[in-house]
């Protein structure tokens, strides 16, 4: 047996303002769900559309406007987001999903069971979606956006690769160009042996260039470099020594201007001269520091420091112009002395620019004395050297920088050849073989695309298929159905689709097909759809769907829905549609498959309540059963019993009627429809296995006797169970439950223990049959 509910609980949630525990039958695979509006039919689809799939679809029809999140709308009145819960006991594992800020959460448990949730809103959802939205609906079902997002990968790497063979040949051809450019600056050596050719040649030359060293290239390069820059330093080093040593002769000039400027202002003086005035300078310092109190020359007279100190400022104040020049004079001696220092300075880097130059040039130059020897020596004779080298070398700096540069170009072009070659060589082999691998990626593109345009094609066609077996099964031999699913060529991801009317093919159903010709074939291609995902974990839920469905096709369609139950874990209904849940109480359709709920009115005090619907044989049987006996009650449900069987036989068998305004038929006149011939003919077969008529057979029963003793009913439930009359009470208890027995004996002649239903069927072409066809209905026709 299939994984099926076994219970739901909901708290909190919508109309539940009381707590509800829903117990399911799991043997059976479909549970009908009636209840009158306003009983709690929509509050227990959402609920299980949100511990099963996890999802609130119910929120999208809410128009609410702006405010609160439409979440917090979800908790009945007075509840909290915490308070509300919903647990589902499905297959022996435990479900659960409560509500908080961030919306619906879902417990962990594994091989979570999908809810699909067919609502009446919804039956022509994909009639009349867009072709785009239409393909998205059926591509979700059959994972077709996988399989696209595989082909979008391939198509981008061939993309991919196309791009890189266009660059690798725009790389290539560019590295050509570059090697013809070069080849032509050089003149284009080589161009008399094939003048047809000039890439050709170009490339050929650069290959055969390509193959010297340009290591001994890139060594004379390096020797240049540095005789260059050997003889630049030397240069510069000139420079700064000849401006060191103008530097010396113009501090020496300025020395000499201060010292006579100051050997005028001493002759002139007549009590003191320059070198009282730093005398008496030194000693003011000294005294400002000392906290000596003797004379610091004879250390035996005392002195007082501060008022000596003010003296000899009044007296340093008195030779301000001796000061003055006597200052001039060490500025000027200090500025020699630091100019000098230069001047050494300068000639150290000349001498040493001139030894690295002349060990450099040493095998290039004439022999010079060694500037290294002379300088330890002579000094002065070390400068004379290193200037007469740089006269030298200045000589040769022209030619050596030409030089230099012709080395640095010609390096500079055979670099560039090497790296045009190499990317020619390199990207050559890259176009190579990105033109293969965008070859067959193209080709795989294409297979994959054909592919999957045929696997798609071959889905669709069977699911077009499923669903017209299915609607054939509601609209038997009436030229319409014929479904065709196509992908539409001249849009990407676009469904196209088209019904039969008569002779028309491929047609939109909208303006034929009546509304409920239009509501079954949307039921259908529901139907059609969740079978292809998962099945077995499936619950499929049909929202208040059939209430479109005429009295003629609902025995079909709930035919077909029977028998589509096992396809899935269970099949729950819901319909506040009374004849509906009669097919069942009468035995119209098969019941041992079905459970029956039914919700009784709802209020706030105690929420939403359920009870268990019976069949009305079942509910006469427990009638029968109870100590009060209600005469009347039980003489009323064995004549409707009585009444629904009877005209079950006058239907199936075309009996005639009284003609009234309305198919309203009583007790009396169904009794006495068939004739004479029908009713010895009437007889019921039970097989053992059931479906083939040659299988030993378990019992026989005709209904003549039945038929004989309707008339005792007949009267029976006319004075007990129709009006009140004052022969009622001369009947004893005993002829009334005498007339429910044979009620009983003909409900459960007629209904097939099996699967609960009449026989109903012709299709076996001898006899009428029930849907498991165990139980036989004889003759196939009345006799003449």
């Amino acid at each position: 047996m299939p994984d099926r509910i076994k219970n739901l609980r909901i708290q909190g949630f919508r109309g539940a303002t009381q707590p509800l525990d829903l117990t399911f039958d799991e043997s059976k695979p479909v549970i009908l769900i009636f209840g009158e509006n306003g009983t709690g039919k929509s509050t227990i689809v959402d609920a299980l559309e949100c511990v099963g799939s996890g999802s609130t679809a119910f929120l999208d029809d809410w128009k609410l406007g702006k405010g609160k999140r439409k979440e917090s709308y979800i908790p009945t009145f007075g509840k909290l987001l915490k308070d509300v819960s919903i647990t589902l006991d499905f297959g022996g594992q435990t479900y659960s999903a409560t509500l908080n800020g961030k919306g619906l959460q879902l417990c962990d448990t594994p091989e979570r069971p999908q809810t699909k949730v067919l609502r009446r809103k919804s039956l022509r959802a994909f009639i009349d979606a867009d072709p785009a939205q239409r393909y998205k609906e059926v591509a979700a079902f059959l994972d077709i956006l996988q399989i696209e997002a595989s082909e979008a990968s391939l198509r981008q790497a061939h993309t991919e690769k196309k791009k890189a063979y266009e660059f690798a040949s725009n790389a290539n051809t560019q590295a050509l160009e570059n090697l013809q450019g070069l080849w032509e600056a050089e003149g284009c050596p080589g161009l008399g042996r094939d003048e047809n050719k000039p890439y050709n040649d170009a490339e050929g030359w650069a290959r055969s260039q390509s193959k010297a060293k340009i290591e001994s290239l890139e060594q004379a390069l390096t020797g240049l470099k540095t005789g260059v820059k050997r003889i630049e330093n030397l240069a510069a080093s000139v420079q700064n020594r000849s401006q060191a040593s103008d530097d010396v002769k113009q501090s020496e000039t300025e020395l000499q201007r201060a010292e006579k400027a100051l050997a005028v202002i001493e002759a002139d003086a007549t009590q003191s001269n320059a070198q009282l005035v730093t005398l008496l300078q030194d000693a003011k310092a000294y005294l400002s520091v000392s906290p000596d109190t003797l004379c610091p020359v004879c250390e035996q007279t005392e002195i007082e420091p501060n008022n000596l100190i003010q003296r000899l400022g009044q007296r340093i104040a008195g030779m301000d112009s001796l000061k003055q020049a006597n200052d001039a004079k060490g500025r000027a001696q200090n500025n020699l002395q630091t100019k000098s220092a230069l001047l050494q300075q300068a000639e150290n880097n000349l001498l040493n620019a001139a030894e690295a130059a002349q060990l450099h040039f040493e095998e290039e130059v004439f022999e010079p004395e060694s500037i290294q020897r002379q300088r330890a020596n002579n000094s002065v004779r070390a400068v004379e050297l290193a200037l007469a080298l740089y006269s030298e070398l200045a000589t040769r700096q022209t030619d050596l920088q030409t030089q230099l540069d012709q080395l640095q170009k010609q390096c500079n072009t055979l670099a560039s050849i090497k790296q045009q070659v190499a990317t020619l060589d390199e990207k050559s082999v890259e176009a190579k073989q990105a033109e293969s691998q965008q070859k067959r990626l193209a080709q795989a593109v294409a297979i994959v695309e054909a592919k999957r345009k045929t696997y798609v094609e071959t889905l669709l066609l069977e699911i077009a298929q499923a669903v017209d077996t299915l609607y054939q099964k509601i609209h038997p031999q009436e030229n319409i159905g014929g479904l065709s699913l196509k992908l539409d060529d001249r849009q990407r991801g676009s469904l196209v689709y088209g019904v039969a009317f008569g002779d028309q093919q491929d047609i939109q159903p909208q303006p034929y097909y009546s509304e409920s010709h239009l509501d079954t074939l949307g039921l259908c291609i529901f139907l059609a759809l969740a079978k292809r995902s998962d099945a077995d974990k499936t619950l499929v839920v049909l929202d208040d769907v059939l209430g479109s469905v005429d009295q003629q096709h609902l025995k079909k369609t709930l035919d077909m829905l029977l028998h589509e139950a096992d396809s899935f874990a269970q099949l729950i209904i819901t319909s506040h549609y009374r004849p509906l849940r009669d097919q069942f109480r009468f035995a119209r359709s098969p019941t041992v498959p079905v459970q029956l709920l039914e919700l009784k009115s709802w209020n706030f005090e105690q929420g939403i309540r359920s009870g268990k619907t019976q069949g009305y044989a079942q509910e006469l049987r427990q009638q029968l059963e109870q100590d009060t006996f209600r005469r009347d009650v039980i003489a009323s449900q064995a004549g409707q019993l009585f009444e629904s069987l009877l005209e079950f036989i006058s239907r199936t068998y075309r009996c005639k009627v009284p003609h009234t305004i309305e198919p309203r038929f009583t007790f009396g006149e169904l009794a006495s429809a068939p004739n004479k011939a029908l009713k010895e003919a009437l007889k019921i077969v039970m097989q053992e296995n059931g479906g083939d008529s040659t299988e030993t057979t378990k019992a026989e029963k005709a209904l003549a006797p039945i038929y004989s003793q309707l008339d005792d009913a007949i009267s029976v439930r006319n004075l007990v169970g129709c009006h009140f009359n004052q022969w009622a009470g001369e009947l004893a208890d005993q002829d009334i439950k005498d007339m429910a027995a044979l009620a009983l004996e003909l409900a459960d002649t007629l209904i097939c223990p099996g699967c609960g239903g009449l026989p109903t069927s012709n299709q076996s072409g001898s006899y009428w049959q029930c849907s498991c066809k165990k139980k036989q209905m004889h003759p196939l026709q009345q006799p003449k």
